[in-house]
């Protein structure tokens, strides 16, 4: 099928080549330059750089968060059978082009503020770093995170928070849905609908999220913490949480 027929029949799932993924990278590197504002008008369907991985239609809507991008991108892939779905360089990168504008959208004065390339191309030789990936990342995320969750995906699918960036490769520590809980409670604003300030500060501020993953893993070591509920969890922690053992009556 020649790209005119798609495009007359609306945008399909595609992956972008070896080519294409370079075509995406220097297609960033220009916006990041100022010698373009936008993505190449045939890069999500020229036959030279992409390929089609299945007929369905791709219409992002738009999202409100990152757990929406998530929701969004579990359904479109629900039921796909590819090899290593999740470390699909090509399929994750070309649906970041597919989503460009609200990844990167245009501020008012008609610019665009292009992240590290790593946050729109899936670094496919680097599995932690599967997390930074703007939509990969979210996807991933809400599987390994099925509940509880809205610590990490409240935030705007253009940003990357770094409290993302604490948690991706110590997910394994809060594999309990009790932990989740007690970690959505400590931290996350459910009237703001966002993370509490500050939660993310570094490790020698009193009882912020690197110290409760810090803290979780000396417990782990002779408590089973997955028998717990999250009120018992919380009970444990230390003096120096207080202050978010407070926020969270």
């Amino acid at each position: 099928m020649t790209p005119g027929n798609e495009a007359a029949e609306g945008l399909h799932l595609r992956r972008f080549s070896a080519s294409g993924l370079d075509a995406f990278k220097q297609a960033l590197d220009n916006i990041r330059g100022g010698s373009a504002t936008d993505l190449p008008t045939d890069l999500l369907q020229n036959e030279l750089l992409t390929e089609r991985v299945a007929t369905r239609a791709v219409a992002p809507t738009p999202f409100k968060n990152k757990g929406e991008l998530a929701a969004w991108t579990t359904e479109l892939l629900k039921g796909l059978v590819l090899p290593s779905l999740a470390m699909d360089s090509g399929l994750w990168s070309w649906l970041a082009a597919a989503c460009f504008d609200q990844l990167c959208p245009v501020d008012g004065r008609g610019r665009r503020a292009v992240l590290a390339t790593a946050l729109y191309v899936l670094d496919a030789a680097n599995y932690q770093r599967v997390y930074r990936h703007l939509v990969a990342g979210p996807w991933s995320l809400s599987r390994a995170l099925p509940d509880h969750n809205m610590l990490f995906l409240s935030a705007s699918v253009a940003s990357h928070p770094d409290v993302i960036e604490q948690i991706s490769g110590r997910l394994h520590i809060i594999r309990s849905p009790s932990l989740r809980e007690a970690l959505e409670r400590l931290y996350f604003d459910a009237e703001k609908q966002r993370p509490k300030r500050g939660a993310a500060g570094k490790i020698d501020r009193p009882g912020v999220v690197r110290r409760f993953i810090q803290v979780v893993q000396q417990f782990d070591c002779t408590m089973d913490l997955s028998g717990m509920t999250s009120d018992q969890v919380i009970a444990l922690l230390p003096g120096v949480f207080k202050k978010w053992k407070t926020s969270d009556l």
